[in-house]
């Protein structure tokens, strides 16, 4: 009947963890899914007895203390209220010494049981690092009682009047003859077996209601360190052997056996939770999304396809870094994010393949069908500059212009600008505006400028864009007081230009 009741016990606190199932069909029915996360805790002990020996005394001492040892697995079934299973082993026992009354026991103890802890999260703040507890539940446990009746020589223990221990009865004839034994404190002698009190085979196990108060100190998310006590109620009083109808001295009272074990242990939450299936996202608060969340992109780790992201990166919902053009670098890595799809990149320079086969058509056109009039609208060689850049919000940046054309780019110009790697074209306002590099800093656009010089362009100029997309010249100011060692300037060898 015992065992029974212990067996419907866990199986009603299984379905209390788990009321909500997860339904694969329907994410949104899962919003609320209980996820399993258990926090494992192991610890050690003393158990203090309480029972027909020494219930005269005021207080049981430290000597009548037994070391434990306890294995506690929990889950949060609310956030006010965990349940949990537990395991305890270890000792209980006692000792007696009066006038009348010599007795002693010491029993092995073991149970496993299930409990419920409520934390007071109804009156204590949130994120809390000390979160006092309260617990019940019930347990079976098993006991194997013995007492220490002889010596390491199997002398019986003869308790005289004066307060020491003979070797024979202080009442026989030949007591002269006794001699002064010392209690080796071996609990050589089963209690049930030696039949005492004519009790006969009674049951070694009973069930328990343990009944506590603690508190949990969280180290970090995951450790804690639990400091508690925990009083158990026994269903028996057979544990030190000694009941209300045990005959003479050891005669006892009709209360049953209870016991105290005082704790501390370290327990450890699992970080990752068991029961989840991809796609199934349960309901989170802010803490919890940065347990499950190592690189902080808000997509949490086990549906994140790309962790490691760094931080403050735009990411997808697969948790993955923005590929606006879809070449494969992504936008935070890609100095032209925005490339288009007839173009390849080659050295940081978007190249656009229709624009340069169009191009060898008319130059290779002797009947003029491929002729274009008035304007070149394609750009060759353009490196991408969005908005933002040119309207300077990434700091200033300054370019060498060697143009500007109203309604259009001439052919022979257009022509000439492929000679160039680094120029940059760009209409706004019917203007086309046309420069060369990209720097953060006047001397390196100074020598660029100098550079383009010798190579034929003496108007060139360095400008800074503006946020309407025009250019504006960098004054004589910002130019006064630059110097730079010149760059000797080469034509390549074996190369194309």
């Amino acid at each position: 009947m015992r065992r029974l009741l212990i067996c419907l016990l866990f199986i009603s606190l299984g379905q209390t963890m788990f009321a909500q199932d997860f339904t694969f069909d329907d994410p949104e029915e899962n919003k609320n899914a209980l996820i399993f996360k258990p926090s494992i805790g192991i610890g050690t002990g003393m158990f203090t007895f309480f029972g027909d020996i020494t219930k005269d005394q005021k207080s049981n001492t430290a000597t009548l203390s037994r070391v434990g040892f306890n294995l506690n697995i929990s889950q949060e079934i609310t956030p006010f209220l965990d349940g949990g299973f537990h395991f305890l082993k270890g000792k209980v026992g006692a000792n007696e010494r009066s006038g009348n009354r010599n007795i002693n026991f010491e029993s092995d103890i073991s149970m496993w049981g299930i409990n419920v802890s409520y934390n007071f999260d109804h009156f204590l703040r949130k994120n809390r690092d000390i979160e006092p507890f309260v617990t019940a539940g019930i347990e079976s446990f098993e006991f194997l009682s013995k007492t220490d009746l002889f010596d390491r020589n199997d002398n019986f223990y003869h308790y005289w009047s004066d307060g020491t221990i003979r070797s024979i009865d202080e009442s026989s004839p030949s007591a002269a003859e006794a001699v002064r034994l010392q209690r080796d404190f071996t609990y050589e002698t089963d209690i049930r077996e030696s039949n005492l009190d004519n009790f006969g085979w009674y049951p070694e196990k009973a069930i328990s209601f343990p009944i506590g108060v603690g508190v949990n100190l969280y180290l970090m998310r995951q450790f804690s360190f639990m400091i508690g006590t925990n009083l158990h109620l026994t269903t028996t009083d057979f544990v030190d052997g000694i009941t209300d109808e045990s005959i003479g001295s050891r005669k006892g009272d009709k209360g049953n056996d209870k016991f105290l074990y005082s704790y501390v242990s370290l327990n450890y939450r699992i970080k990752y939770g068991f029961g989840s299936e991809e796609g199934l996202l349960p309901d989170l608060d802010d803490d919890d999304l940065l347990a499950f969340d190592e690189d902080l992109d808000g997509v949490i780790d086990f549906i994140d396809e790309c962790q490691g992201t760094p931080e403050g990166v735009e990411v997808d919902q697969k948790g993955c870094p923005i590929d606006t053009d879809k070449d494969g670098i992504p936008d935070y890595m890609d100095l032209n994010p925005f490339t288009y799809d007839t173009a390849v990149v080659v050295n940081d320079q978007v190249i656009d393949m229709k624009a340069i086969e169009e191009w060898y058509e008319r130059w290779n056109d002797s009947t003029g069908s491929a002729a274009v009039s008035g304007r070149t609208t394609d750009t060759v060689f353009a490196k991408h500059f969005s908005d933002e850049t040119l309207g300077g919000t990434r700091g200033d940046r300054f370019m060498v212009r060697i143009g500007e054309f109203s309604g259009g780019l001439p052919s022979d110009v257009a022509a000439e600008l492929l000679s160039i790697p680094d120029v940059n074209t760009w209409e706004e306002g019917g203007i086309t505006y046309i420069t060369v590099g990209n720097y953060d800093n006047v001397p390196d656009a100074l020598k660029r400028q100098l550079q383009l010089a010798e190579e034929g362009f003496k108007a060139a100029s360095i400008v800074k864009p503006n946020n309407d997309r025009t250019l504006d010249e960098v004054s004589d100011k910002e130019l006064k007081g630059i110097s730079f060692e010149p760059t000797e300037l080469n034509d390549p060898v074996d190369e194309v230009v």
